[in-house]
Formats: C-alpha cells, sequence, structure tokens
C-alpha cells in the first residue's frame, strides 16, 4: 500500500480509502466488521462515513465506531455534516453550515464513532443560505478546539471552493485540504472543473454485500473476509499505479 499526504496539509492517509456509505444500508450490521478487518489488514487507513449513511441517519457512523474499536487510532477517520439528516442534530432551518448546527452535528458523530476527535470533517454540501465565512469560522473553532483536525468540502464546484479557500486565506480560518465530488469514468467534470485547485485525492472503495439468513452466517464471513482481502489487494495494486496521476487530469 502507498501512502500520501492530502493536499499541501501533514494528514497522511492509504491512496486507497473505504468508503461507509453502504453501512446498515446495502451491507449488513453484522458483516461491518469483516469488511473493517479486511481492509485494515490490506494496508487501507482512510475511513469515509458521514452522519446521514446508514438505514437511517447516524446508524452508518455508529457501525464502523463499533467496529473500530481500539483500532481507532491505527486509521484516519472521516465523516461529513451538512445534509438532511431528519432532525437528527436538532432543528436547522435549512442552515446546515450555520455554528450552531456544526457544533451539534460534531457532538453526535463524535459520540456515535466513540472518539473524541475527527480527523478530516467535511462539509457534505453548500449551505446556500449561511455566509461561507461564517461556516469556516464554525469549522476553525472546531479545529482549535481539537475535536476536528481537518476539514473539506464535499460536492462543491469548482468556485464554491476557490471563495472558500479565499474566505479562510483572508480571514486566517483553517482552509479545506480536501475536495470529495463525483468522479468516475463516465463522470469526469471534476477533472476539468477542478484542474486549478490541486490538492491530492485519495480512492473510497464502497463496501456494498448482499443479506443472508443467519445458518450461514459464519461461513460467508469467512468467505467474505477472504474475497475482500484478495479485492482489496487487486485494486490497491491498481491504485499503485494511478494515483499519482489523478490530480494531473
Amino acid at each position: 500500500m502507498r501512502y500520501r499526504q492530502v493536499g499541501s496539509s501533514g494528514l497522511t492517509v492509504s491512496v486507497v480509502g473505504l468508503g461507509c456509505n453502504s453501512f446498515g444500508d446495502t451491507l449488513d450490521p453484522s458483516d461491518v466488521d469483516t469488511v473493517v478487518g479486511a481492509a485494515i489488514d490490506s494496508g487501507i487507513t482512510l475511513f469515509d462515513t458521514a452522519d446521514i449513511y446508514g438505514g437511517a441517519p447516524g446508524q452508518g457512523e455508529e457501525l464502523l465506531g463499533a467496529a473500530l474499536g481500539k483500532r481507532r487510532d491505527d486509521v484516519v477517520l472521516a465523516t461529513k455534516a451538512g445534509m438532511d439528516t431528519q432532525g437528527l442534530a436538532g432543528p436547522a432551518w435549512e442552515c446546515r453550515g450555520s455554528r450552531r448546527y456544526l457544533h451539534r452535528a460534531v457532538e453526535g458523530s463524535l459520540r456515535r464513532l466513540q472518539t473524541d476527535h475527527i480527523d478530516l470533517l467535511q462539509l457534505h454540501e453548500p449551505d446556500p443560505i449561511t455566509p461561507i465565512d461564517e461556516t469556516l469560522a464554525a469549522l476553525d473553532d472546531l479545529v482549535r478546539s481539537g475535536k476536528v483536525r481537518y476539514i473539506g468540502s464535499s460536492n462543491f464546484t469548482a468556485w464554491q471552493v476557490v471563495d472558500a479557500d479565499w474566505t479562510a486565506r483572508t480571514s486566517q480560518l483553517s482552509r479545506f485540504v480536501a475536495a470529495q465530488n463525483p468522479y468516475s469514468l463516465l463522470n469526469r467534470g471534476m477533472a476539468f472543473s477542478m484542474a486549478g485547485w490541486r490538492d491530492a485525492a485519495a480512492a473510497t472503495i464502497s463496501a456494498r454485500a448482499g443479506r443472508e439468513g443467519a445458518g450461514k452466517r459464519r461461513e460467508k464471513k469467512r468467505k467474505t473476509a477472504r474475497c475482500l482481502r484478495s479485492v482489496f489487494t487487486e485494486i490497491v495494486s491498481f491504485c499503485n499505479q494511478v494515483a499519482f496521476i489523478v490530480p494531473e487530469c
């Protein structure tokens, strides 16, 4: 496995990360520990989740926190806040980038993830109501308090990333070190719209699996673990060849 820094920060992650959006949704809760263990055994250190993930908001974080357990300090834990979690962090009045909401959201994520800090907190989507300077000031407060180490954006357009970066620089606030946007062979828009903002990128694998009766659970877990380790090894091998090309697209 190769490791690299995220953007110009000192945050070091594996070039392949595990996307945890399926935990509790398409991935049965009882299989989460197997998936997490196989990822760690393959050298993956970046685990990406969000407060909205799971069969219900918050469940994905709870399952990941429980699966990591004592291994928490061996990984880089990334989560996101800012989408509609159906009241999980209290009423938002559509201002999910506000100081009030972000502080409540982070406190909830810390509790569900069973940790005292989040390595990378990403704003899940732009807040069209709250001024970006208020959002960045709130995120900076969380960084200075030690509850969050680094911050990033998700689903921001190029001009919104640039606007946020300019605001952070001129106000001497913590800057976004990562941008997470849709990117695939069929959707390469990010490669062109974000080309001028050359912070590092890391690939994420989304863990998905079907459901099965309890009678074959134990054997299924053994086979699943072997299969996942094989899949992770192949993906890591591929990303070791292409990961350093992605930012140049």
